[in-house]
């Protein structure tokens, strides 16, 4: 990155990718900036080249720092998906197929189309037979 960034836009970015967890308004905030215009602050500096640049660094360092890796989120669901024993409960273990399951793309992703028709009976009915039903 060539060209630095100034305190309060370092700030923002700090705040971005920590406090904020990526509300760009509260970060703006955060960052110094008037709460009264921070959405608009925030929406102009996230398009400044040099933060952007900036944002996606940090977030890049944060991700190698916890190895947020596609192979290593891929083998931990996978390790939920096929553990066997008690310390697991069975809606985690569905949750981690589910997800494996979109990953290998065996889900659905439209939904079925269901065959469902409704009849308004109501003039079919004689008005006294209404009267009696709660």
């Amino acid at each position: 990155m060539a060209k630095k960034l100034s305190a309060q836009q370092k700030a923002f970015v700090q705040a971005l990718t920590g406090e904020a967890k990526g509300n760009q308004t509260h970060a703006a905030i955060l960052a110094g900036y008037s709460p009264r215009s921070a959405t608009q602050t925030a929406s102009r500096l996230i398009t400044v080249d040099k933060v952007a640049e900036a944002v996606a660094a940090r977030v890049q360092k944060l991700e190698e720092k916890v190895d947020l890796s596609d192979e290593r989120i891929l083998k931990e669901t996978a390790d939920v998906a096929y553990t066997q024993g008690l310390a697991l409960r069975g809606s985690d273990k569905v949750k981690a197929l589910s997800l494996l399951m979109a990953f290998k793309g065996l889900t659905q992703t439209e939904p079925q189309q269901q065959n469902r028709v409704t009849v308004n009976i109501g003039f079919l009915t004689p008005p006294e037979t209404l009267k009696r039903i709660p």
